[in-house]
């Protein structure tokens, strides 16, 4: 809506002012350069006030605004003799209103998600190189190198337990920004990786970007299309959980690493190491169970609308075979309500449903009326987004609120052992 009213008020301007420069009104052209300050002026009293909320979409109208401005002041100084407006200009400047909008209709603003807690919290980035692998997205000889962001409490003088995330197919580090500051809020420290080439953008610690790798970026929306299935599918879904695993196995290494380390500073040096949590959106869910299930240090697991990949050893052609072991620790499942529907209808044939049914530990939560992108930010972020990549009816900033209540609640269950029971199932 605003995207749209900004579009409409320039190109109303300019329009007005090219009728009215052709029918050679008496001195219109000090009037435009009067209305343009006025114009840019109202913008930037209206980004001073809770009218309008500043963010990086607005740029294009402040710089075009900040021109118009220049340009005025300087017509109205030198008094020049301004020249008869053309109507290809015209189209031009439209097309570029048009541009400028986009950006605002794409970001119009993050919605707030209430929260809870009383720490403070603060930041750290890393970028830290695994010399035991070789990155295989690049041409040179280079070894992988993952960056992470922690959110944790501000206030040192406690140990808190780990939560470590893992985002979604081409997601990125925060994409999941308001559960990081749920929980860091509460008292525990957040560590959310980039899977470089995976994520959609990695900025690492020296400035660095990586945009996601354009063949995994296809190949991925093919299977969520349906055009990759069977064993080809099975295929590809492992070697992702290799990769990423691998990922979040080094980042968990290099953590526990840094507590033992006698110069350990910063926020290593107040990780409980003993109670720690993994947690993960879509991919990064099934990314999270793997682990979970391989790594005795990690003491509970949230999986966030994603499909347990981890959990099937082989595909024959009649039906895959699951890891028959139980799950060996507390595991959340959360689904969204279409991917609840399509569970339930494969029942053990499907590995998230064959693994709650085979284990004492496994939670599972249903929210009515959600879609696969909103146990994310992106729809508080970019509503036209998340919509064109699938999101449901429910409230988005309900969905999120729901979302970190229920991560926070079964943290502080499993991790900080505080809390009532918690039903097995649950529809919301």
């Amino acid at each position: 809506m605003i995207a749209l009213s900004v579009f409409f008020v320039l190109v109303s301007v300019e329009i007005a002012f090219f009728t009215l420069q052709r029918t050679r009104v008496q001195d219109i052209h000090r009037k435009k350069s009067i209305a343009w300050i006025i114009l840019s002026s109202l913008l930037v009293l209206a980004l001073l006030t809770p009218l309008l909320t500043w963010s990086l979409a607005w740029l294009g109208v402040f710089l075009l605004c900040l021109y118009k401005t220049i340009r005025a002041l300087v017509y109205l100084w030198k008094q020049g003799t301004p020249k008869q407006p053309k109507f290809g200009l015209l189209i031009v400047k439209i097309v570029l209103y048009l541009c400028i909008a986009v950006p605002l209709a794409l970001f119009p603003g993050t919605k707030e998600v209430s929260g809870t807690g009383d720490y403070a919290v603060k930041t750290e980035t890393y970028t830290w190189t695994d010399e035991s692998r070789e990155e295989e997205f690049t041409v040179e000889s280079d070894f992988r190198r993952v960056t992470v962001q922690f959110w944790y409490p501000e206030d040192t003088q406690k140990s808190y337990p780990l939560i470590i995330f893992s985002h979604g197919a081409f997601g990125y580090r925060k994409s999941n920004y308001s559960t990081y500051m749920e929980l860091a809020r509460n008292g525990y420290v957040v560590c959310s990786i980039d899977h470089p080439y995976h994520s959609f953008m990695t900025k690492q610690a020296d400035g660095k970007t990586i945009i996601v790798n354009t063949d995994f970026l296809r190949t991925a929306m093919d299977t969520e299309q349906g055009k990759i299935v069977g064993e080809e599918l099975f295929n590809l879904e492992q070697i992702w959980m290799e990769l990423r695993t691998q990922d979040m196995d080094f980042v968990l290494h290099t953590i526990l690493r840094e507590i033992e380390s006698s110069s350990s500073s910063h926020v290593f040096a107040h990780i409980d190491k003993d109670e720690i949590g993994v947690i993960g959106h879509s991919m990064g869910g099934a990314t999270a169970a793997a682990l979970g299930r391989n790594r005795n240090e990690i003491d509970a697991v949230i999986v966030l609308d994603g499909t347990m990949m981890g959990e099937t050893i082989a595909y024959t052609a009649d039906t895959d075979s699951f890891i028959q072991i139980p799950y060996p620790k507390p595991i959340l499942n959360v689904f969204n309500e279409d991917h609840a529907k399509q569970a339930k209808a494969l029942g053990n044939l499907y590995p998230n449903t064959f693994m709650h049914h085979n284990s004492d530990n496994s939670y599972q939560v249903v929210v009515n009326g959600s879609g696969h992108l909103n146990f994310t930010d992106l729809p508080l972020v970019s509503p036209i987004l998340a919509g064109v990549l699938g999101v449901g009816s429910v409230d988005a900033v309900y969905c999120m609120e729901t979302t970190n209540t229920l991560a926070l609640e079964f943290f502080n269950k499993h991790l900080k052992h505080v809390g009532g029971n918690i039903p097995k199932v649950r529809i919301l």
